[in-house]
């Protein structure tokens, strides 16, 4: 056994953090679409990479047509994804990419004319940004309520 001078502290873990998202929206290519999301235990400066939640929706199309909260969010998002990149072509992919709270939460959009666009700081973009940052932060809420958490 090692004996550590100077073990960590921790707090109580009750939060959760998303450490990635890939949304696939419907489109005549994948007409189902989907949501994959990984989130992990977050004391508020670190994560506990066990006891994880998953958010897995394999066909989004029929779940939008059960849920007109996701339903709401998703269309949102489409619409957000279209403004920041200027765009008037659908977007086909998001993925955003948040592996530890020290590092920044960047977005990749990827459009149905080929092109994409990426996001490289998405809280910063959050501070000068208002409609994004209501649009991010109705998705990272949704994210938790498809992962059955609650939102404080």
């Amino acid at each position: 056994m090692i004996i550590n001078s100077t073990p960590i502290t921790t707090g109580t873990f009750s939060g959760m953090w998303v450490t990635n998202l890939v949304v696939v929206f419907p489109s005549a290519e994948r007409p189902k679409g989907m949501i994959d999301g990984t989130l992990l235990p977050y004391d508020g400066t670190n994560l506990l990479a066990t006891s994880g939640a998953k958010v897995s929706i394999s066909d989004l199309t029929a779940a939008r047509a059960t849920d007109p909260v996701l339903s709401g969010v998703v269309m949102n998002l489409a619409s957000e994804c279209k403004r920041q990149a200027v765009k008037t072509s659908s977007p086909i992919l998001l993925s955003v990419s948040a592996a530890t709270p020290a590092s920044p939460v960047t977005a990749m959009l990827g459009f149905a004319d080929g092109t994409s666009h990426v996001i490289p700081d998405c809280f910063a973009l959050c501070g000068t940004d208002q409609v994004f940052a209501g649009v991010f932060m109705a998705v990272m809420g949704e994210i938790a309520r498809q992962a059955g958490l609650e939102i404080e």
